[in-house]
């Protein structure tokens, strides 16, 4: 994978620097090496400069798309490389970065759960070429609310299958729950989707979807989606298993409103978690599925990463109790990878199923 797709997605710096030497031969006594380093970071950051030969860089106006503490990290990381092998800082601009980290400190206080970052990714696509056709995700790595803190695997492996099952949302009107940074709704919005809502429930996670969804306007007209039918929404599952009425569904982001009915595809990612949450998060679904269906049937496809065995019997314990068929996707092991973000969860560990109402006889 691109070494510049790995900064993009805040990879670890480790496994960066890593691929980095590897990809480069290992030579890291060579000049032109620091050189393409210097140049790596420049090529996702605003401005975008050219690093021109003998032209000294003004850090102080790059914006880092990565976080400046994951860059500074990075910068460390590889300097490190270099003094254990005691070779000098000979490019000048790798020098003068390492002198503005050092005069800025970031990496040397605690993490504030208010500095954001920018993870981006190209999505593979069919119908553009465009080299900045590229999407970008605001997360918040150290946010307590864990919603908005990164792009999660599961979603991932999820926004990954409909990349390459583009015929399963095509024309769909989706809903989303659990959405977290936005990035499996975004991806079917791109794909080809009619309509996508994505809904959560913390302030903090629907005020980044919003955003999120407003910052990639650009890159959804280029996918000949409108941006306005894309939109933000909180739901709570135990209000809307049990007490919210005809299903309705309130943006929190405008006036759009729209009615279950409407909808006929169900997409979730990583909801699977919390043991108090499962009987509510199965009878939204139940309750979805079981509305009135349109001109397709209506489905739900989740992604699951297989963490506690307990938790996982439970959930597929109440899908059964509430008349749910489960299908499980076999082959995910083929999908090519997009996101690399696979670190803590391995995509092996990620399953996907498709759900539907059991057919009464």
């Amino acid at each position: 994978m691109m070494i510049e797709s790995l900064i993009r997605a805040n990879a670890p710096t480790k496994y960066v620097i890593d691929s980095f030497l590897n990809n480069d031969d290992g030579n890291i006594h060579s000049y032109t090496t620091q050189e393409k380093f210097v140049s790596l970071i420049l090529s996702i950051s605003q401005p975008n400069h050219c690093n021109k030969r003998g032209a000294i860089i003004d850090w102080s106006i790059v914006v880092f798309l990565p976080s400046q503490r994951y860059i500074q990290k990075l910068v460390q990381r590889y300097t490190s490389q270099l003094e254990e092998n005691n070779i000098d800082l000979e490019d000048d601009n790798l020098a003068s970065l390492v002198c503005y980290f050092s005069m800025t400190r970031s990496i040397s206080v605690l993490p504030d759960s208010t500095n954001a970052s920018i993870v981006t990714f190209r999505i593979p696509s069919s119908s553009t070429k465009d080299d900045n056709d590229i999407l970008q995700i605001r997360t918040f790595p150290y946010h307590n609310d864990v919603g908005v803190a990164k792009v999660w695997e599961a979603g991932a492996c999820l926004a990954e299958y409909i990349i390459y099952n583009p015929h399963i949302i095509r024309g769909r009107h989706i809903i989303e729950i659990g959405a977290g940074v936005g990035l499996t709704g975004l991806v079917a919005a791109g794909v080809g989707a009619q309509s996508v809502h994505m809904t959560d429930y913390t302030e903090a996670c629907l005020d980044n979807l919003a955003y999120n969804v407003h910052e990639n306007a650009k890159w959804l007209i280029g996918r000949g989606m409108s941006p306005e039918a894309v939109t933000v929404g909180k739901l709570e599952w135990s209000d809307y298993s049990n007490t919210q009425k005809d299903g309705e569904l309130i943006s929190a982001s405008s006036d759009y409103q729209t009615s279950i009915e409407e909808l006929d595809l169900l997409l979730a990612a990583d909801v699977v978690y919390d043991v108090s949450c499962i009987a509510d998060l199965v009878k939204t679904v139940s309750k979805f599925l079981s509305c009135n269906p349109g001109e397709r049937e209506r489905i739900a496809i989740f992604a699951t990463p297989f963490r506690k065995k307990s938790t996982f019997a439970l959930f597929e314990k109440e899908l059964e109790r509430n008349h749910i068929v489960c299908t499980y996707e076999p082959s995910l092991e083929l999908l090519p990878n997009v996101f690399p973000c696979y670190w803590n969860q391995p995509r092996t560990d990620v399953r996907v199923a498709t759900m539907r109402l059991k057919m009464h006889e």
